[in-house]
């Protein structure tokens, strides 16, 4: 009913996803950074920010490459921790998953362009 009135419609599909970027923007930055989205600092942030907009809990134990290798008991369950490091396990799968840092005109600049030599975005956006 809501959805209606907003606007918003449903899809009952899969949606192929086509990037995958985690940014950290800092005006002071002159050069942008890009590096591959599969990082310790990545996979331990992705999989706080999965459980924590999920399950309200950010705890978990990781390997030293940030991958989690378990949970805590008292504020999960193994098949909420599975679907999650599946959902992680598939980002970091992506060729499309990266990192960049920068200055935001930058990042913004790259993930355009991105989105256009990948046969996308041929619309101008209003910044």
């Amino acid at each position: 009913m809501f959805t209606k009135l907003l606007g918003i419609t449903e899809v009952q599909k899969e949606i192929p996803i086509e990037q995958i970027v985690r940014i950290h923007t800092d005006n002071r930055i002159e050069n942008l950074k890009r590096s591959k989205g599969d990082n310790w600092r990545n996979n331990f942030l992705l999989y706080e920010i999965l459980t924590e907009n999920i399950r309200n809990t950010n705890s978990t134990i990781v390997d030293k490459y940030g991958h989690p290798i378990g949970f805590v008991p008292s504020y999960d369950t193994k098949e909420m921790y599975d679907k999650r490091v599946d959902i992680i396990h598939t980002i970091n799968e992506s060729n499309h998953y990266r990192y960049l840092s920068g200055n935001m005109e930058d990042i913004i600049h790259h993930i355009e362009s991105t989105h256009k030599s990948i046969g996308k975005g041929n619309e101008e956006y209003e910044r």
